[in-house]
């Protein structure tokens, strides 16, 4: 791979012709490299032949049928949001229906991620997935209910795995993370689950 990227006749495509003939071979981790190697060429600016966000959304779908790479999709997905903060969400998403099914794919994905790490007991990923599928759903029409509960449930759901790991680990949470975690609810409870109306959530942390 590394000798492809480094030849004179390079182009971006022949990564994305590798990823494709590996994934119909099954060779998981050739598809992995190709792509992950396609998405370094993207802050350089030059004609990619496929938005950044497909690429992403590629590598983690890639990465989700294997087990153990939490930690690989909690980068990747990491990236998204905060290619999405840079370039604005129709920038990096793209617009109308195309860009809405990105960012609900992102958005869907991070809160799978959540419930399925929470389950395995693997609560520092399931804690952050949450907590990014929170800023995925608020980035989504913000006059519509069913993202502002999206967005109260994710937040809710990330400080109480939280707590859970707090529980497991039989420590105290850092005072770091009790900031985080009593930010996260204050943000909860403004906002509006109801025109007009809005959801009050009282948690006490014992330190």
């Amino acid at each position: 791979m590394k000798t492809m990227v480094g030849c004179v006749d390079f182009n971006p495509e022949f990564l994305t012709l590798t990823a494709h003939e590996a994934m119909s071979c099954k060779s998981f981790g050739v598809a992995v490299a190709s792509l992950s190697y396609l998405l370094g060429l993207y802050s350089a600016e030059r004609p990619m032949p496929m938005p950044e966000v497909a690429v992403l959304r590629n590598l983690i779908e890639l990465l989700s049928r294997e087990p153990g790479t939490e930690a690989e999709i909690l980068k990747y997905s990491r990236r998204a949001k905060q290619r999405m903060a840079d370039l604005g969400v129709e920038s990096f998403f793209g617009s109308g229906i195309v860009g809405g099914r990105e960012l609900n794919w992102f958005a869907d994905l991070s809160w799978n991620m959540g419930l399925r790490a929470s389950k395995e007991k693997k609560y520092n990923f399931g804690a952050e997935f949450f907590e990014l599928a929170a800023e995925f759903f608020s980035s989504r029409n913000a006059e519509c209910d069913e993202n502002r509960s999206k967005v109260c449930k994710a937040l809710i759901m990330a400080v109480t795995i939280m707590l859970n790991a707090e529980e497991l680990n039989n420590s105290p949470l850092p005072d770091s993370d009790i900031k985080k975690g009593v930010e996260m609810l204050s943000r909860a409870g403004k906002v509006k689950m109801e025109p007009g109306k809005y959801q009050k959530v009282t948690v006490v942390f014992c330190v």
